[in-house]
């Protein structure tokens, strides 16, 4: 598994349809807490608390209403994450080095384990049953169980343990969707479990915690409305690198960026402070900003720089317009500011956009980067917002020594056509593209095959026309 999140910075294309221009949410008085999938069994470690991450998207292990006993089941499926396949567990222990290790207090001699389960595992794949009993530290007996095949229905499965009946005072027991003396798991491959109980004779004995997954811990984050963090991914373990405080300049609460290593077990992970205002997709690292329209000169706040020895904290504020770049601004936090001190970053757009995407980098960890009352100040803020009701077109990069693009944005269907003239007036490019739907549409102006020089693109769009100049050096 990755030992570091990374931050990837892409922009996506925006939305047609504008609002206003200012933060919302700028003065971090809004948080919200979210709930991240089922969750875990209480008292059990499973793969979200032993490796500290939630992975979006991929589902470990769910809490399921399919019971062969009371009302719930686990469901464990091995999945992929970052191009490894890794199967999941639960476990009355954790994990060291790499081995279960620890266990709960379990001193009844017992001489068999019984459980309900169904499954589907795939290929040559194997799901293990890991019952291993201690005494005084030391392990006494150790087994390991494998289930192959499909089960389609619950099935009663009975393994014999401690044959030798020697006393014991910790149990260590666990269940995995995998096999795991074989690197090759297969995704897609699940166990479900339930009704866990051990055997002396023909004496059933339930002392373990929550034998039959009835009882589940939410994962829940904590984040700033509108704005976007990595809180989600360390949740399994309360983790949080982007959190509120009370030491705010105005209004109730500020934000702290921390960023820091997780540790969990033998697992450590250097978690950035990373604060978008925007969205990121976690699977492609995609990110993209939100609508925005004004023209401002400024953005301006106010911000605490407690570094951890030398360090940098930066602030970066990009603008575009159908996805191409119309101003660009970075702040660099280098020297200390115990006090609130004023931040001013100067802007300059090209034109007015149609989105905004703001990004915050805490350092490295140790490091305390607190802000409070984000807003973008001068220029058209503040006026009524810009609402694109009327087709729009845009040619990038401009100018180009390369391929150009001509970008055409429709709000509703419309005949399409453009023409591109050199400087004497000679078309040297035309296309009609006929009746086209609503949305953005990208076409590629083969401007390598231009000589230097000026040329004039012109774009008709239900014989409405407007004109692009384009430098070709």
């Amino acid at each position: 598994m990755k030992k570091q999140i990374l931050f990837l910075f892409t922009t996506l294309f925006s939305t047609l349809i504008m609002a206003q221009g200012q933060l919302e949410n700028g003065g971090f008085n809004n948080w919200t807490v979210n709930t991240h999938g089922d969750g875990f069994p209480t008292g059990w470690t499973t793969s979200f608390n032993e490796y500290g991450i939630n992975y979006p998207g991929v589902s470990f292990l769910n809490n399921s209403n399919d019971a062969s006993h009371l009302t719930s089941s686990i469901k464990l499926t091995t999945s992929v994450i970052d191009s490894d396949t890794s199967f999941a567990f639960t476990l009355l222990g954790s994990i060291g080095n790499g081995e279960p290790v620890g266990g709960v207090p379990f001193s009844t001699t017992v001489d068999s384990i019984v459980f309900d389960a169904k499954f589907d595992l795939l290929n040559d794949d194997t799901a293990n049953v890991l019952v291993f009993f201690k005494l005084n530290g030391t392990p006494i007996d150790m087994n390991i169980f494998k289930l192959a095949g499909t089960q389609s229905n619950w099935t009663r499965y009975s393994f014999p343990v401690n044959s030798f009946n020697i006393p014991n005072d910790t149990l260590i027991l666990g269940f995995t969707s995998g096999d795991i003396d074989n690197d090759m798991a297969t995704e897609g491959s699940w166990l479900m479990v339930d009704n866990i109980r051990f055997k002396n004779g023909s004496t059933e004995i339930t002392s373990i915690p929550n034998p039959s997954f009835e009882d589940w811990t939410d994962i829940t984050s904590e984040s700033p409305n509108d704005w976007f963090t990595y809180n989600e991914f360390t949740s399994p373990t309360g983790f949080a690198t982007v959190v509120k405080t009370t030491n705010s300049n105005e209004g109730t609460f500020a934000l702290e960026l921390r960023p820091d290593t997780l540790h969990v077990n033998d697992n450590h992970y250097f978690i950035e402070s990373v604060l978008i205002y925007g969205s990121q997709n976690f699977n492609t690292g995609q990110t993209t900003g939100k609508p925005f329209t004004a023209s401002p000169t400024n953005l301006i706040g106010m911000y605490k720089w407690e570094p951890n020895g030398i360090d940098t904290a930066r602030i970066d504020i990009v603008f575009t317009y159908l996805s191409s770049y119309v101003g660009f601004a970075s702040l660099e936090i280098i020297n200390g500011q115990s006090d609130f001190t004023a931040l001013d970053i100067p802007l300059t757009l090209g034109d007015v956009p149609d989105s905004v995407l703001i990004i915050v980098n805490g350092g490295k960890a140790g490091s305390i980067l607190t802000i409070d009352d984000l807003k973008f100040n001068g220029g058209n803020v503040g006026v009524n917002a810009i609402h694109l009701s009327e087709a729009t077109s845009g040619v990038y990069p401009n100018p180009t020594s390369s391929d150009a693009f001509l970008k055409i944005g429709l709000v509703q269907s419309a005949t399409v056509s453009y023409n591109v003239m050199n400087a004497l007036g000679q078309t040297v490019s035309t296309q009609n593209m006929g009746y086209k739907k609503a949305g953005v549409y990208t076409i590629d102006l083969n401007s390598n095959d231009f000589k230097s020089g000026v040329y004039f693109v012109k774009v008709l769009i239900d014989n409405k026309e407007t004109t692009h100049k384009l430098i070709v050096r």
